[in-house]
């Protein structure tokens, strides 16, 4: 029996529907750009957050990784506030970021393009240390290619949460060749991890096309108007001192972000595919009815 005209364009144009839809990339979203402010008031590296400490940055926490985080740069150097929850006091539990060059495209770098991911964890001497990752498989730590880890950590775990409060300089010793010489006017691309050591397989990542890292020599402008801020630049200072005493946690904000969604070129093609189709279809209706 022979195919009637519309049912052969209907065939067709569904197939044609079907290829663009197999072709079509991973839908990405624009990344999200976290700014990195001047600081304007010091901070202890002791996982302890004072009054104030972290009330020249934003505080945001990342939908995926569950991370709450913020950034600041005292001329000197990276500042970061890392927060996660565990239910218990977890010795191979670590979060951390990695950054990546902005020609990469791997999810954890890859041999062209390696990725430094900085992890704090209770298993770390120190609290912290930096990795190589150049895949999807296990990083390596940068002493074990006879380099030195950069990033100064103070790690405290109170009522569930676990706080990171790190520094790393701009200027860098033994470190890397594969690390970021970051400074004012510096980007980079910036993931999220949270997980278990000892659970490789079961961890919130974000992927390396989610966020942008960019710093600037410019204050933080915080949205309530009732905040007190000092009234310009102030040189803010760091140490590494580790105190017992229970500080109640600053009041700034907390703010959960998901990126902005950015249609592929596949798909608005696809939807000019469908368009199309309904368009010959009508048409080809009209055309049998006459």
């Amino acid at each position: 029996m022979r195919k009637s005209p519309r049912a052969g364009a209907f065939v067709a144009l569904l197939a044609l529907a079907f290829l663009i839809g197999a072709s079509s990339p991973r839908a990405v979203s624009a990344a999200t750009t976290v700014t990195v402010y001047e600081s304007q008031h010091p901070v202890t590296l002791d996982g302890i957050l004072q009054p104030g400490e972290w009330s020249d940055a934003p505080i945001v926490t990342d939908s995926t990784s569950g991370l709450t985080y913020a950034f600041k740069q005292n001329g000197t150097g990276l500042l970061f506030l890392m927060q996660w929850s565990e239910s218990i006091a977890c010795p191979t539990c670590f979060a951390g970021i990695e950054l990546g060059h902005e020609n990469n495209t791997a999810a954890m770098g890859s041999p062209a393009t390696p990725t430094i991911m900085i992890l704090a964890s209770p298993s770390f001497k120190g609290n912290v240390d930096d990795f190589i990752s150049t895949g999807e498989f296990t990083p390596t730590p940068v002493e074990q290619s006879g380099y030195a880890t950069q990033t100064t950590c103070g790690l405290r775990y109170s009522g569930g949460v676990y706080t990171a409060e790190c520094y790393r300089p701009f200027k860098l010793n033994n470190a890397s060749p594969y690390d970021f010489n970051l400074t004012v006017g510096s980007t980079a691309e910036l993931g999220f991890a949270v997980g278990v050591f000892t659970q490789p397989g079961d961890h919130l990542a974000t992927d390396m096309s989610t966020y942008v890292l960019s710093i600037t020599n410019q204050a933080y402008a915080p949205p309530s108007t009732t905040s007190s801020q000092s009234t310009g630049p102030t040189s803010s200072s760091v140490s590494n001192n580790s105190t017992t005493s229970n500080a109640s946690s600053s009041a700034s904000t907390i703010v959960s972000t998901t990126p902005t969604y950015a249609p592929t070129y596949a798909e608005e093609l696809l939807v000019l595919a469908i368009g199309f189709s309904v368009l010959v279809l009508v048409a080809l209706a009209k055309y049998e009815g006459s």
